[in-house]
């Protein structure tokens, strides 16, 4: 018995210690002085540096506490991101074509060509008044914009017979233009264009008529132009005026065209007759001369 007895207080003098502080809990409500050892204990793995090695101070953090809201001392992985951080950098969205929706532009919109008749000793079909425009851009949304441009003409002429002046003739149009520009793409500066458009044209003339000269034939026209336009618009953002535009675009368009006159038919110019010409066609928006571009192809237009 005296061997039993030596034996098992020795096994407690060795494994009691551990013992002891193994089931000495103080969060489970044990107080008091720990056991031997407990001290000793190696205290949890830190979480690695990335940024945060300081504790987290109370709200400081982007849906956490340091209270707990599902982060702790264990946790290995980096917490959520604090307002101390810096945010990470973010594409600019911003443009030069955002900055003028919603505001009208004001720009030249080409020179249309409208027919009209002539004397019916000369080529009814090659007379044309040229009818400057002036007109206007809405952009209702970032895609679509609302295009209206006027324009108004006004010439004279004479008329020669045989190289001698025979007598001097006015004439006049007046062209309507609207269109539907859609902004297919747009960047810092820049954005590319898709505009269907209609322009519509009417003429007026007169000059002394050859069988009556108390007396004036009559000659008038009208033009249809249905199609549309590409090209880019590019804005003067980079050197802080935005607001100021270039356009330059090709097209394609169906015209229909119709030249016509009234004359007198004797002396008195009581009996009349008419004459009529029509023309329809496609044909692109392109320059026959370097220069022409600027009447045509390429339109200014600044926003307000």
């Amino acid at each position: 018995m005296r061997a039993r007895w030596l034996m098992a207080m020795g096994w407690l003098a060795v494994c009691g210690p551990r013992l002891a502080s193994a089931q000495w809990d103080p969060e489970g409500g044990d107080t008091g002085t720990p056991p031997p050892g407990w001290g000793q204990q190696q205290p949890p793995q830190q979480p690695q540096q990335g940024g945060w090695g300081q504790q987290p101070q109370q709200g400081t953090g982007a849906g956490w506490t340091q209270q707990g809201s599902g982060w702790g001392r264990g946790d290995v992985e980096r917490p959520p991101r604090g307002d101390d951080e810096p945010p990470q950098e973010q594409g600019d969205s911003s443009s030069d074509h955002a900055a003028v929706i919603g505001r009208f532009g004001v720009g030249w919109c080409g020179v249309t060509e409208v027919p009209i008749g002539g004397p019916v000793d000369e080529n009814l079909v090659e007379r044309a008044v040229p009818a400057p425009s002036v007109g206007i851009r809405y952009w209702l949304s970032e895609g679509l914009g609302l295009d209206i441009g006027l324009g108004i003409g006004f010439q004279t002429f004479t008329l020669e017979v045989d190289g001698d002046e025979m007598a001097r003739g006015s004439g006049w149009a007046f062209a309507l233009h609207g269109g539907l520009p859609l902004a297919l793409h747009h960047a810092k500066h820049y954005k590319f264009l898709f505009i269907p458009e209609l322009t519509l044209g009417l003429s007026g003339a007169s000059a002394p008529s050859e069988m009556a000269p108390d007396n004036d034939d009559l000659f008038n026209g009208f033009l249809l132009r249905v199609g549309g336009r590409a090209g880019a618009e590019i804005h003067f953002g980079f050197i802080d005026v935005p607001e100021l535009s270039i356009e330059g675009s090709v097209g394609l368009a169906l015209e229909v065209a119709n030249r016509g006159g009234n004359f007198c038919g004797d002396p008195d110019c009581d009996a009349t007759f008419d004459a009529s010409a029509s023309t329809v066609g496609i044909s692109t928006f392109l320059s026959e001369e370097p220069w022409d571009m600027f009447t045509g192809n390429i339109r200014a237009r600044y926003y307000f």
